[in-house]
This record gives structure tokens, sequence and C-alpha cells, in this order.
């Protein structure tokens, strides 16, 4: 697992130091550095990836965040952002989860990321007939069909 340290912590880690040292850093990477979506994507991923049991403040803040398209916005009362939409999805995907509140946040992320992946690919394949999926595309897909559910209108969108 690759965890980026904030440089506050990073500097205070030596080089060839013990593992010990990150993972005694970790609590503090846990918290959200800032009141952005990202922010507590991040920090909910992390903790559940450290086992951390109530991770429930991270998930309400994000379902709380998420517009009513399923889209997420950089900051609450923001429009919502399709490229960071997909990032909290992939976040979230990468963990299969078992929180109902994380499902749902989930559920509608690849709601909005369905029609959004539809209207960009058609739009791009009208203006070229010779359209590649791009890895934007990809990684969109990914979140899409991480759990085995996916349809084949999925997977001929980028076909």
């Amino acid at each position: 697992m690759t965890f980026f340290l904030p440089e506050s912590i990073a500097g205070k880690v030596a080089i060839g130091a013990d593992s010990r040292i990150i993972l005694d850093a970790l609590p503090k990477v846990v918290a959200p550095q800032g009141d952005d979506v990202l922010s507590y994507a991040s920090a909910y991923y992390a903790a559940q990836k450290l086992g951390k049991a109530d991770t429930t403040l991270y998930i309400n803040k994000l379902y709380c965040m998420q517009k009513p398209d399923g889209s997420m916005p950089w900051y609450d009362g923001l429009a919502g952002n399709a490229y960071l939409t997909r990032e909290v999805g992939y976040l979230l995907a990468r963990l299969s989860p078992t929180n109902a509140m994380a499902q749902k946040v989930l559920s509608r992320i690849k709601a909005y990321l369905t029609c959004q992946l539809e209207e960009e690919i058609l739009r791009r394949k009208d203006y070229d007939k010779e359209w590649e999926a791009s890895l934007s595309d990809l990684r969109t897909l990914y979140v899409l069909v991480k759990d085995g559910k996916a349809s084949k209108e999925h997977y001929q969108l980028v076909n």
C-alpha cells in the first residue's frame, strides 16, 4: 500500500527508517487535511485500509456533500465535478464498501458516471470515427464495473 504523507510528517521520516515510524504517523494522515471532498474521501479510504473502527464521520460528510445527481463538488455548496466524482468513486470502489452509507454514495456516483461516460463517448465518437477510449474513460469504467455487476452497455461504450 502506498501512502503520501504531508510535508510536515514526511520531513520527519528518514530514508531507510523502520516502517514503524510511518505507521506511527498515519493517524495524523487519516484525519482530513482540509474541508474538501477529496480530503474526506482520502481519509475514509486510509481509515478503512488501516482498520479504524469509526469512519462514519468521513462517509457522512461525503454523503452530505454529494449532489442529487450523484456528482461530488470540491467544497460543499459548489457545483459537482465529473473528474473529482470519478476519483472519489475510484477510492470507494477499491474498498468494495460494506457500509450502507458508503454503498449508497458509490451507487449514486456510478449512476452519475454512467451518464457522464455515455455523453462524453458519444460526443467523441461523433467527432472522431477512429476514436479510442482514454485512460480517464477506462478509470471511470473501473469504478462502474468493480463490483462485477457491469452491464453489457458499460463494456460496449468503450469498444
